[in-house]
């Protein structure tokens, strides 16, 4: 369900964002589609700009005035205004026929002036990044149409991706993080939940008594919460990557799922942790849940790590999920195997923690355990 929420409300690019339009060089107040214009120096590059800007999922409202268009973006009616000058189709000719010798008017003519609303970040990135690509992708089809043979090419040229996709969306960038976090909290939990309900109902000092040990009983939970952590594991992975399609490589599956293994068995660790230490539901769950958001804000799951204050960069490198992150990413999207250094040194730090949450279990219930 989780994954399942994340999957449909986070990531994808919004669709049908409003953008303001006052075209001086169309007399008609209409906005419609239309077919592409010829290599005509009167023909309307304007129109074609807005049917690009149709095609990229924007809604175009139009209005007769920048006074009017800018109200509306005040009133939050739209997220932007782009102003074409009357004379913007015949000005692009010219500064494409005339190059450095066009005139300075026809240069600010052949300018889209764009306002738009930064308030917020991810709202004005898009809109920005959807007119900029607008704008080459007009001037492409105009150069190719018109046979501009002087016009020098561009001096950066996309080529495919080293990994991934050139188009990948902020979702599939945060579902490696989704799956480790969920992974490693979900079997904490579970076993938090188990070893309370143990506690509060005295069945562990009865199983104490009746002679079991701590190993034993320790055992038992591992195994029973591993059987849970698999079924857990095969769901999220069927959501994750066959219904919603995400990123990954197909070769790397089985790594994949050894990794997310490794994962949940140290979050499940550390949820004996706080079962040894809490006596309580409520405190339980209060730790739990402290622990959760900064373990989450620092391991890099929204945003780059090498955006991150430096001093807190280096104190997230030791948290269990930080480098787990990461190494699932490089597993399932860059297609490395275990001896990758980025990858090995994540699974050296889960073991590390694994180890030290089962030693400071052992100590919390030996010192927390009445002596007879």
């Amino acid at each position: 369900l989780q994954c399942t929420l994340i999957s449909l409300t986070i990531g994808e690019d919004p669709c049908g964002i409003k953008l303001g339009i006052v075209n001086d060089e169309i007399l008609t107040n209409t906005l419609a589609v239309t077919e592409e214009t010829e290599c005509a120096s009167n023909s309307s590059l304007s129109r074609e700009f807005l049917n690009i800007l149709h095609s990229k999922g924007l809604t175009l409202v139009d209005y007769q005035t920048l006074e009017a268009a800018h109200g509306g973006a005040r009133k939050n009616e739209v997220w932007g205004v782009a102003y074409f000058n009357r004379n913007y189709s015949s000005s692009v000719y010219e500064r494409l026929n005339k190059g450095p010798k066009a005139l300075d008017s026809a240069i600010n003519s052949s300018e889209v002036l764009v306002w738009l609303d930064m308030s917020s970040q991810v709202m004005g990135k898009i809109m920005k990044q959807r007119i900029e690509e607008t704008a080459v992708e007009l001037f492409v089809r105009v150069i190719r149409r018109c046979n501009f043979s002087t016009i020098p090419p561009g001096s950066l040229a996309k080529e495919q991706a080293v990994f991934g996709t050139l188009n990948l969306s902020f979702r599939q960038f945060m579902t490696p993080a989704n799956a480790v976090l969920f992974t490693f909290y979900l079997p904490m939990m579970f076993t938090l939940g188990a070893m309370l309900m143990e506690k509060t109902s005295g069945l562990f000092e009865r199983s104490v008594v009746a002679g079991l040990t701590l190993l034993e009983m320790a055992i038992g939970h591992v195994i029973l919460q591993i059987a849970i952590l698999i079924i857990q594991l095969v769901c999220m992975l069927i959501v994750l990557y066959c219904i919603f399609e995400n990123t990954i490589v197909g070769s790397s599956i089985p790594w994949c799922i050894l990794f997310l293994l490794f994962v949940g068995v140290c979050g499940m660790f550390y949820g004996l942790v706080v079962a040894a230490l809490c006596d309580s539901f409520t405190t339980a769950s209060c730790l739990a849940i402290g622990s959760y958001f900064p373990l989450f804000i620092l391991s890099g799951a929204i945003w780059p790590l090498e955006g991150m204050y430096p001093s807190l960069r280096v104190i997230s490198t030791f948290l269990p999920v930080t480098s787990s992150i990461e190494a699932y990413r490089s597993i399932s999207v860059r297609s490395w195997s275990l001896a990758n250094p980025a990858v090995y040194v994540s699974v050296i730090s889960l073991t590390a923690w694994t180890l030290f949450f089962g030693v400071l279990t052992v100590v919390l219930v030996k010192w927390k355990t009445p002596k007879n």
